[in-house]
């Protein structure tokens, strides 16, 4: 959904929030997750199976928390393992990198990216590089991507079951 990106404000870096603490999503944080889940369209409520069903079968997944001001949820992302393409074998792939609008520009989304990658690294399953996907249209996170250390592998309209809205999409991978 186009309207949910990020504002494209390449000058605009924001002042880092010294407040955010990054840790594993609880079965109790769903309604947040939902919550954040829809900074990117729709109402909370419809996104709460999705949420519980990220719970359940994504090995890493990560909500951004205010330490300060009663632990609001600011944002989150996971990472699991799925095939770029049908036949292929399985790649550690990032999950919904969302930041709810009003903590955007003050690093939340890079740090998720960070945290994302380190729990991938540590984990016990099968490790290799960290990938993503993103709309070529959605400028703010690849900056974003590009900062935490992502490049472009290929461009294309499908990665991943995802078809890009506008048509076209691209592959990340970490370094």
């Amino acid at each position: 959904m186009i309207a949910s990106y990020a504002r494209w404000q390449p000058e605009d870096h924001g002042t880092p929030r010294a407040d955010v603490l990054i840790r594993p999503v609880r079965p109790h944080d769903v309604p947040a997750l939902a919550r954040v889940m829809a900074a990117r369209g729709g109402a909370p409520e419809t996104h709460t199976d999705a949420a519980a069903l990220l719970l359940d079968r994504a090995p890493v997944l990560l909500l951004a928390v205010a330490e300060d001001g009663g632990g609001d949820a600011l944002g989150w992302s996971g990472a699991l393992q799925t095939s770029v393409h049908p036949g292929e074998h399985p790649v550690w792939l990032t999950a919904g990198l969302t930041v709810v609008p009003q903590a955007r520009r003050a690093g939340v989304g890079l740090r998720l990216l960070h945290a994302v990658a380190e729990a991938v690294r540590t984990s016990r399953i099968e490790t290799g590089p960290l990938h993503s996907v993103v709309n070529t249209r959605n400028r703010a996170s690849l900056a974003l991507h590009a900062r935490a250390g992502f490049q472009e592998t290929a461009s294309g309209p499908r990665f991943a079951g995802i078809e890009f809205d506008g048509g076209d999409g691209v592959l990340l991978r970490r370094r």
